[in-house]
């Protein structure tokens, strides 16, 4: 199709993290009027997270750097930043979004659109997870991130993946004392050598990755594979003062007769990433679930559009793969995107030129399997909470209220959100959907696939009655 009015050539892109930011650049190279969306006061997202200003100079390193020099190009005459705005809607058909934000339209239509939502911290459920004092690695990042602030002055840090080893070292840089690092899996040791393959190549995360453990052995950070976490323990009013730690049998379930107390003040967990897909799934599009991808993940075409036309995924939340194959899904993504609204003769269409970012994706993609072979959580992590234990933090919807839904017939998330109001809280089931599911799947027998997700539903973030009624009229 041709659209000779160049207003009709406009993309509006959620989330201006490294997918969003280069979706953005390579459609407007080619032409296309682009609004960047994104809910902070910066561009960036979680991996470029950007210091407050006063920070900025005395804290400068080569993240920093590579930030500054990829927001830079964001400064493009057919690019509008539009920050501090959340969508709260989407309408796949008519590719129409609602925003909430200060200088916000509260509604802004597009002829594409490209979702670089991004993923939020997989938490784990065991006793004591509920504790002022336990938090989320992304928790501990942002608070060292974005105001220089330790979790805590003696961590420790329980999870699965690179950012274990990412946040010790940062926290170790930044004063903290870090108790241990406890990798949950032990893949790394019984991996066939064939799979190493993808690793060629990749020599900047790797020199990355050995920087962060030679700060954790300079300050004597234990670090541990195969080792989780049995008890958060403190108080409500004193919040963490240590932890029970054990090792993992081979399908994640601790061996509790070797279990050990441990003495901390704070406690990040985080095993892995879940894609966030609130959005793609109020839209319409047809999702399939790939647990070494995060989960549920949008079901994309080559071009990395999803079932609902002209709307594209990219990035983390189409799949958990990293900062530099979002930076690629999104260059991917914004020039398919330009090209299909800017449809020109074969021989002139960008995508034409993009066969070594093609090759690159393929690369990344092998990288990103290997990444979820090594790393990602055996289904012997829903053994850890016991029957009191809270799985949905909104709600205070324990293990045996789960147990007992199912009891009842409900075999699916929806169902037992339908029993026990499981997910219906402010995270709208961020945080509890896939613990829900695996505890059913962990009851019956069942797939984790086969339990489903929670429906999706708009406002997608909660608003207050304020921001809904504007001097007695609905806004």
């Amino acid at each position: 199709m041709t659209y000779s009015d160049e207003s009709k050539d406009h993309i509006a892109i959620i989330g201006a993290g490294p997918a969003g930011s280069h979706a953005a650049i390579a459609a407007a190279t080619i032409g296309a009027q682009v609004t960047l969306i994104d809910s902070y006061s910066q561009p960036g997202g979680q991996y470029f997270k950007q210091l407050p200003i006063p920070f900025k100079r005395q804290a400068a390193d080569r993240h920093q750097d590579e930030a500054e020099a990829l927001i830079a190009r964001l400064h493009h005459p057919r690019i509008t930043l539009q920050l501090q705005t959340q969508v709260l809607g989407i309408s796949g058909n008519d590719r129409k979004l609602w925003l909430h934000g200060p200088g916000a339209p509260t509604e802004l239509e597009a002829s594409a659109i490209i979702l670089a939502t991004g993923a939020f911290d997989r938490p784990a459920a065991f006793p004591g997870w509920t504790l002022p004092g336990v938090i989320s690695l992304g928790a501990a990042q942002t608070a060292l991130k974005g105001q220089r602030v330790l979790s805590g002055k003696k961590s420790l840090l329980v999870g699965s993946g690179p950012l274990l080893l990412a946040t010790g070292a940062a926290l170790t840089w930044g004063g903290a004392q870090v108790a241990g690092v406890l990798e949950g899996s032990t893949s790394i040791r019984r991996l066939p050598p064939h799979h190493w393959r993808a690793l060629w190549g990749h020599w900047a995360r790797l020199r990355e990755g050995g920087s962060y453990l030679r700060t954790l052995k300079r300050a004597k950070v234990p670090y541990r594979l195969g080792w989780g976490i049995v008890e958060a323990l403190g108080t409500p009013k004193k919040g963490v003062v240590g932890a029970v730690i054990a090792p993992l049998d081979k399908h994640w379930q601790t061996v509790t007769k070797k279990a050990r107390k441990i003495q901390c003040d704070a406690i990040c967990i985080g095993y892995g990433f879940i894609p966030e897909t609130a959005l793609s799934r109020l839209a319409g599009a047809a999702h399939t679930y790939n647990v070494e991808l995060g989960g549920w993940v949008p079901v994309r075409d080559p071009f990395l559009q999803t079932t609902v036309h002209a709307l594209y995924a990219v990035g983390e939340g189409a799949g958990i793969g990293g900062a530099v194959q979002s930076a690629v899904e999104g260059q991917i993504a914004g020039t398919a995107a330009a090209s299909l609204l800017r449809a020109q003769p074969n021989n002139s269409d960008p995508m034409h030129r993009m066969q070594p970012v093609f090759k690159e994706l393929d690369r990344q993609r092998s990288f990103q399997r290997l990444y979820g072979r090594l790393f990602t959580a055996e289904a012997g992590i829903y053994t850890w909470a016991q029957d009191d234990t809270i799985l949905c933090r909104c709600e205070s919807v324990t293990r045996d209220s789960v147990a007992t839904a199912v009891g009842l017939g409900a075999h699916s998330v929806t169902a037992v959100k339908g029993i026990t109001r499981a997910g219906m809280g402010a995270c709208q089931g961020r945080l509890c959907s896939h613990l829900i599911a695996g505890h059913i799947a962990q009851i019956t027998g069942k797939s984790i696939a086969s339990c489903g997700q929670f429906s999706a539903r708009a406002p997608i973030y909660p608003l207050s009655i304020g921001d809904v009624f504007t001097d007695g009229e609905k806004s």
